[in-house]
Protein backbone atom coordinates (compact mmCIF):
# COMPACT_ATOMS: atom_id res chain seq x y z
CA UNK A 1 0.00 0.00 0.00
CA UNK A 2 2.96 2.36 0.93
CA UNK A 3 4.59 1.67 -2.32
CA UNK A 4 1.40 2.66 -4.48
CA UNK A 5 1.14 6.34 -2.66
CA UNK A 6 4.49 6.74 -3.36
CA UNK A 7 4.53 5.81 -7.07
CA UNK A 8 1.50 7.77 -7.32
CA UNK A 9 2.85 10.91 -6.18
CA UNK A 10 6.26 10.44 -7.67
CA UNK A 11 4.04 10.47 -10.78
CA UNK A 12 2.13 13.53 -9.88
CA UNK A 13 5.44 15.22 -9.14
CA UNK A 14 6.76 14.33 -12.91
CA UNK A 15 3.49 15.33 -14.74
CA UNK A 16 3.70 19.44 -12.93
CA UNK A 17 7.14 18.97 -14.89
CA UNK A 18 6.14 20.01 -18.29
CA UNK A 19 9.20 19.05 -20.83
CA UNK A 20 10.28 21.72 -23.75
CA UNK A 21 7.27 21.86 -26.65
CA UNK A 22 8.26 21.29 -29.13
CA UNK A 23 4.88 22.39 -31.33
CA UNK A 24 5.72 25.89 -30.93
CA UNK A 25 2.72 25.79 -28.75
CA UNK A 26 3.09 26.53 -24.70
CA UNK A 27 0.81 26.41 -21.98
CA UNK A 28 1.38 29.09 -19.35
CA UNK A 29 -1.03 30.31 -16.53
CA UNK A 30 -3.56 27.83 -17.80
CA UNK A 31 -3.80 29.57 -21.43
CA UNK A 32 -2.80 28.04 -24.44
CA UNK A 33 -0.31 30.47 -26.77
CA UNK A 34 -0.44 29.29 -30.16
CA UNK A 35 2.55 31.84 -31.11
CA UNK A 36 4.99 34.19 -29.98
CA UNK A 37 2.68 36.84 -30.72
CA UNK A 38 0.45 35.96 -28.76
CA UNK A 39 2.21 35.04 -25.87
CA UNK A 40 4.05 38.78 -26.13
CA UNK A 41 0.84 40.43 -26.20
CA UNK A 42 -0.73 38.58 -23.11
CA UNK A 43 2.39 39.29 -21.18
CA UNK A 44 2.77 42.49 -22.23
CA UNK A 45 -0.66 43.54 -21.18
CA UNK A 46 0.41 42.34 -17.47
CA UNK A 47 3.60 44.71 -17.76
CA UNK A 48 5.97 42.03 -18.34
CA UNK A 49 8.32 42.26 -21.08
CA UNK A 50 8.65 39.35 -23.49
CA UNK A 51 12.45 38.89 -23.38
CA UNK A 52 12.66 39.77 -19.97
CA UNK A 53 10.20 36.01 -19.44
CA UNK A 54 12.71 34.36 -22.25
CA UNK A 55 15.84 34.90 -20.15
CA UNK A 56 13.46 33.78 -16.74
CA UNK A 57 12.05 30.62 -18.20
CA UNK A 58 14.95 29.09 -21.18
CA UNK A 59 12.80 25.82 -21.35
CA UNK A 60 9.15 27.49 -21.82
CA UNK A 61 10.70 29.69 -24.23
CA UNK A 62 12.53 27.23 -26.27
CA UNK A 63 9.70 25.62 -27.43
CA UNK A 64 8.68 28.71 -29.11
CA UNK A 65 9.71 29.28 -32.69
CA UNK A 66 9.30 32.39 -33.89
CA UNK A 67 7.35 31.87 -37.32
CA UNK A 68 9.38 33.13 -40.73
CA UNK A 69 8.14 35.84 -42.54
CA UNK A 70 5.73 34.62 -45.15
CA UNK A 71 6.23 36.54 -48.57
CA UNK A 72 2.36 38.02 -49.86
CA UNK A 73 1.74 34.99 -52.53
CA UNK A 74 0.26 36.91 -55.81
CA UNK A 75 -2.87 35.96 -55.15
CA UNK A 76 -3.25 38.05 -52.31
CA UNK A 77 -1.77 40.53 -54.27
CA UNK A 78 -4.46 40.34 -57.28
CA UNK A 79 -7.11 40.72 -54.25
CA UNK A 80 -5.24 43.92 -52.93
CA UNK A 81 -5.10 45.54 -56.36
CA UNK A 82 -8.98 44.28 -57.29
CA UNK A 83 -9.80 46.14 -53.90
CA UNK A 84 -8.58 49.05 -54.53
CA UNK A 85 -9.65 49.28 -58.11
CA UNK A 86 -12.98 48.76 -57.14
CA UNK A 87 -12.98 51.32 -54.92
CA UNK A 88 -11.38 54.44 -56.75
CA UNK A 89 -14.00 53.20 -59.46
CA UNK A 90 -16.65 53.99 -57.14
CA UNK A 91 -15.25 57.07 -56.08
CA UNK A 92 -15.05 58.39 -59.19
CA UNK A 93 -17.83 57.62 -59.91
CA UNK A 94 -18.88 59.25 -56.93
CA UNK A 95 -17.04 62.58 -57.71
CA UNK A 96 -18.55 62.41 -60.87
CA UNK A 97 -21.87 62.05 -59.83
CA UNK A 98 -21.60 65.07 -56.99
CA UNK A 99 -20.41 67.01 -59.68
CA UNK A 100 -22.98 66.61 -62.49
CA UNK A 101 -25.59 67.42 -59.55
CA UNK A 102 -26.31 71.27 -60.33
CA UNK A 103 -26.13 70.67 -63.88
CA UNK A 104 -28.92 68.03 -63.41
CA UNK A 105 -30.77 70.43 -61.54
CA UNK A 106 -30.41 73.59 -63.35
CA UNK A 107 -31.73 71.52 -66.50
CA UNK A 108 -35.20 70.64 -64.44
CA UNK A 109 -35.54 73.94 -63.30
CA UNK A 110 -35.26 74.77 -66.84
CA UNK A 111 -38.02 72.67 -68.10
CA UNK A 112 -40.39 73.55 -65.57
CA UNK A 113 -40.09 77.43 -66.11
CA UNK A 114 -43.29 78.15 -68.11
CA UNK A 115 -43.16 79.08 -72.36
CA UNK A 116 -44.78 81.94 -73.07
CA UNK A 117 -45.79 81.97 -76.85
CA UNK A 118 -45.62 85.42 -78.79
Amino acid sequence: MLLAVLASTAGADQAKRTPPATSGTIVWAGRVFTTPHQLEAWLKSRGVDYRRWVARHPRAAAGQRRPEPVAPSRQDSVKKIVVITRAVVITLLALVGYLMLPFRLSIRRLARRPRFSA
